[in-house]
């Protein structure tokens, strides 16, 4: 990986920034137990927030790559880490599905 110069810093430290900024906060009551619901409510939602930060990642790093390589590298992340959301949601969907719903009826 080539050597950072400032304005990739400079891009890094925007993003930084506007996760925090933008990030929605916990709300609710802590309770010393989880549920299913609880526990596959947090996994996707973490899912969903390093998949938002790796896409801006590396999105930033294909617009500012000079190489062609790399940006095919970029891309190739970007569609990887979409995958891998679909994938999550569809786990999601499963547990409520199987367990969550079970649960109530």
């Amino acid at each position: 990986m080539p050597a950072c110069n400032p304005l990739h810093k400079r891009a890094l430290a925007v993003l930084l920034v506007a996760l925090v900024v933008f990030s929605s906060g916990c709300s609710g009551i802590w309770t010393p137990y989880f549920t299913v619901s609880d526990l596959e409510l947090a996994f996707f939602n973490l899912a969903t927030a390093l998949g938002a930060f790796m896409i801006m990642i590396n999105g930033v790093r294909w617009i500012l790559s000079t190489q062609p390589e790399e940006r095919e590298e970029c891309k190739k992340s970007i569609i990887y880490v979409m995958l891998a959301l679909f994938v999550a949601k569809s786990a999601d969907l499963i547990v409520q599905a199987l367990y969550i719903d079970a649960l109530v009826t």
